[in-house]
């Protein structure tokens, strides 16, 4: 999916307001991309980050049809898994609408009972 697929899902008021910026010019700009570039999670995860739980069973594992199946799109948390493994960084993940429970049974409420017990 490219960028003006997601500007027709999502809507430009809707972008701009996303980044904090008012026009599209201003999104483009050179000191906005560095802005994205820097603080982009894929970029920032490594593997001394504390361990993480992926969760997204509620939008299907099909093309974004609106706003909140382009927001949370399982997609997105896959590509954080992935991102997670090639990093070697701790990580629990279930994204049921495309099969994949890394979970070891344990549910998001169990894994933040046992963060706040670590």
């Amino acid at each position: 999916m490219d960028y003006s697929a997601i500007l027709n899902l999502v809507g430009e008021d809707t972008m701009l307001k996303f980044y904090g910026v008012t026009s599209h010019d201003e999104l483009e700009s050179e000191a906005v991309q560095g802005i994205r570039r820097k603080l982009d999670l894929l970029n920032l995860l490594t593997i001394d980050d504390p361990e993480i739980y992926l969760s997204n069973s509620e939008v299907p594992y099909t093309y974004p049809t609106d706003n909140a199946s382009v927001l949370h799109h399982p997609l997105h948390a896959k590509a954080l898994m992935d991102k997670a493994i090639i990093e070697k960084a701790a990580f629990k993940a279930s994204i049921p609408p495309m099969g994949i429970d890394h979970t070891s049974g344990e549910s998001i409420a169990a894994f933040m009972l046992r963060k706040l017990r670590e």
